[in-house]
């Protein structure tokens, strides 16, 4: 970042770290070219058994998070610190640290070469240019080889009769391993990546390479150039050693992301199972990818409606694919949800019919690098799209990709549900609950109102003279003035209040917990929103509304619903017959008393 005065400490530590890389490489094989000059080819020659051992364990090189739950799977470890320190206590350090910086090269190149070929990310870094790969293989073998020619110098030089001192086998690979780990976390630093990540792979490395110094004093101790088998014995047990490591740490970590994708899936649809609506669908997609996809930082999901619902205006909402139209944008940054309903254009992303895997590397600082793209299908149509960003370089591979395609193939089946559920249960016209769910919600506000002892109201509203409306205006008109008044009403309810399409231009709703007195102001408050908004060229329009509440008796609920529904009906009818534009309560089971007589006649002006 620039700060005020123009000092951009970012490409600074850049340009820190490439001094630290090229300054260790010059220095590193000006050390190494020094110490070879008094080299003899028989040590050489024999330096070459324990280059080879060292090279073997370098192929068998595993992933450190098949060690250690929560490391990064792009952190490798190679079981060759023992066999190098073995070799530099038996033929001398200048040979074989030569040797290690020349595998260390070979194999630094080898590696970024497959990963700038496969996309791959080698030590959370993008795959280098041509250049950069050979600066960054040369820094690791001059840092390699120096370091192990170093370290041998403080502890002796030459360590001459090394065999007779078991100690400096330990001793030795202990300062050099601490010492490459020390230089790997500054390296770190410098190029102003996060130091504790960096900590936790330098402790397991050392921790796990240590484990085999023993075996480098024993290979110290028979070493006789002049027998060999002896060496080529222990030195074929190191490597199988490696092999173990290497079939172990595979094995573990591909366990751990398999259980990682189980879970992820197995949350994704225990959270999917219960919900059937559009919104909660897409937070419990967001959120388990989000914790699948550590290296996400943006996770959006793009839907058309998968049912219609009454926009603000009174319009219906009609479902819309995700090319055109209004697309819900279900939105999480950083661990922050957002949602936004958008009229957006058509995007490449939504033309996308099967899941794509995009890198971008040359993106700027701060802007997505990586991004996968995942339809969401259905029966063959397309519902949507998935799409998750990284601000890494290629974080994605085959393995993300496969938890992304069986996460999404969970929420295109969970929000077809959500589809067929608003179609069974909603109406669509008016967006409210049909006359089947009502059915259902009533008898269950029975049961409730039985067992706590709390009552419960029933309004039924008619649209006044809607069929001289349809008559004059045509039916588009009054399907308009009855998208209206269920807008209207619904304004005025709670949210635990239930509003339903009873029939034609009829509306019923459920009040719980809600006296007679009270219902009567709720329906007077509706009948008025009505009388004083302004439909446009449909005129005047009004409603008339009867109000019955819930009689406790010990009659069945069926009766006690068709009960309470007729005395709601029986108060409509008679606010139609007293001139319409009225509100009338029911006081059939009730005994009438003076606060209550004045309520089943009163009309608002």
């Amino acid at each position: 970042m620039v700060t005020a005065s123009g000092f951009d400490k970012e490409r600074l530590r850049r340009w820190l770290g490439l001094g630290f890389e090229l300054g260790a490489a010059l220095v590193g094989w000006s050390i190494i070219a020094l110490a070879m000059r008094q080299v003899s080819p028989a040590s050489m020659l024999e330096a070459l058994a324990f280059l080879l051992v060292s090279a073997g364990a370098r192929w068998f090189a595993f992933p450190l998070s098949g060690l250690v739950r929560g490391l990064p799977a792009s952190a490798a470890l190679s079981l060759d610190g023992a066999i190098l320190v073995a070799g530099a206590l038996s033929v001398g350090a200048a040979p074989m640290a030569a040797g290690l910086a020349v595998i260390l090269t070979i194999d630094g190149l080898a590696r970024a070469n497959i990963a700038r070929k496969s996309g791959k990310i080698v030590a959370d870094r993008p795959p280098p240019r041509a250049g950069a790969m050979i600066r960054e293989a040369l820094y690791a073998g001059g840092l390699g080889g120096a370091l192990l020619l170093l370290v041998a110098g403080i502890f002796g030089g030459e360590l001459v009769e090394a065999r007779e001192h078991a100690w400096l086998v330990p001793a030795l690979g202990f300062s050099f391993l601490v010492a490459h780990a020390l230089a790997q976390i500054a390296h770190t630093w410098l190029f102003g990546k996060p130091v504790i990540p960096a900590l936790r792979r330098a402790f397991v490395a050392v921790l796990a390479e240590s484990t085999l110094l023993p075996l480098g004093a024993v290979i110290v101790r028979i070493w006789n150039p002049r027998h060999v088998l002896s060496f080529a014995l222990l030195g074929a047990t190191y490597l199988l050693v490696s092999v173990g490591f290497f079939r172990i740490a595979n094995i573990t970590a591909a366990l751990r992301r398999r259980v990682r994708e189980l879970n992820a899936v197995a949350r994704t649809a225990q959270a999917m199972a219960a919900e059937v609506d559009q919104a909660a669908i897409s937070g419990a997609l967001l959120r388990e990818i989000y914790r699948a996809l550590p290296a996400a930082s943006l996770i959006e999901l793009r839907l058309g409606r998968v049912a219609p619902s009454v926009s603000p205006d009174g319009e219906v909402r009609e479902p819309s694919g995700p090319s055109t139209g209004l697309v819900e944008r279900y939105s999480l940054e950083q661990g922050r949800a957002r949602v936004r309903s958008t009229q957006v254009p058509a995007n490449e992303w939504d033309r996308v019919t099967t899941l794509a895997i995009e890198d971008h590397l040359e993106a700027p600082i701060g802007a997505a690098r990586a991004r996968v793209v995942a339809p969401l299908k259905m029966y063959g149509e397309q519902l949507g799209v998935l799409v998750a960003e990284s601000r890494q370089p290629s974080p994605f591979g085959e393995h993300e990709a496969r938890l992304i395609e069986a996460v999404v193939g969970q929420t295109a089946s969970a929000l077809e549900n959500a589809r067929l559920h608003a179609l069974a249960n909603f109406d669509g016209l008016t967006g409210l609950y049909c006359r089947r769910y009502f059915d259902t919600r009533l008898i269950e506000e029975i049961e409730r109102a039985r067992r706590f002892d709390a009552g419960f109201c029933v309004l039924l509203l008619d649209i006044d003279n809607f069929k001289k409306l349809n008559d004059s205006r045509g039916h588009l008109a009054g399907d308009r003035a009855l998208r209206e008044v269920a807008r209207i009403a619904s304004a005025q309810l709670r949210n635990v209040d239930l509003a339903a399409r009873y029939g034609g231009e009829e509306l019923v709703f459920i009040l719980p917990r809600t006296s007679l007195t009270d219902a009567h102001v709720v329906a007077e408050r509706i009948r008025d929103g009505v009388a004083t908004h302004v439909f446009g060229e449909m005129g005047r329009v009004t409603v008339s509304i009867g109000v019955a509440a819930y009689g406790d008796t010990s009659d069945e609920v069926t009766r006690i619903a068709t009960d309470v529904l007729g005395r709601a009906d029986i108060a409509l009818y008679r606010a139609k017959a007293l001139g319409k534009d009225r509100v009338e309560v029911d006081i059939g089971p009730l005994e009438l008393t003076p606060s209550l007589a004045p309520v089943t006649r009163r009309r608002r002006a």
